[in-house]
């Protein structure tokens, strides 16, 4: 005879690998719906970043981190916080 409670814990493993499936697909739409991804350029206050993060929450745009470009063009391992708004995507 099947154990309650052993029923009970794997409907619960099932329930949070669809909810996070769900938060996955969720991200995806919002940053493809903004146009950008990691790795693509962007540009905020005159100044150029590679995006090396994105966050979601909800419905309202990625906040987004980067790293800003170097002198010589390429772009460092620092990582800034550069919100969710007032940034330009120049590379997808």
């Amino acid at each position: 005879m099947n154990d309650p409670l052993d029923e009970l814990d794997r409907r619960e493993k099932e329930l949070e690998a669809q909810l996070a499936s769900l938060r996955e697909e969720r991200h995806r739409i919002v940053c493809e719906a903004a146009g950008v991804k990691e790795g693509s350029i962007i540009e905020k206050d005159g100044r150029r970043y590679r995006v090396a993060m994105l966050k979601t929450h909800g419905r309202s745009g990625p906040t987004v981190y980067g790293n800003p470009q170097r002198k010589d063009g390429s772009y460092g391992t620092d990582r800034r916080y550069l919100g969710g708004d007032g940034w330009r995507v120049v590379e997808a």
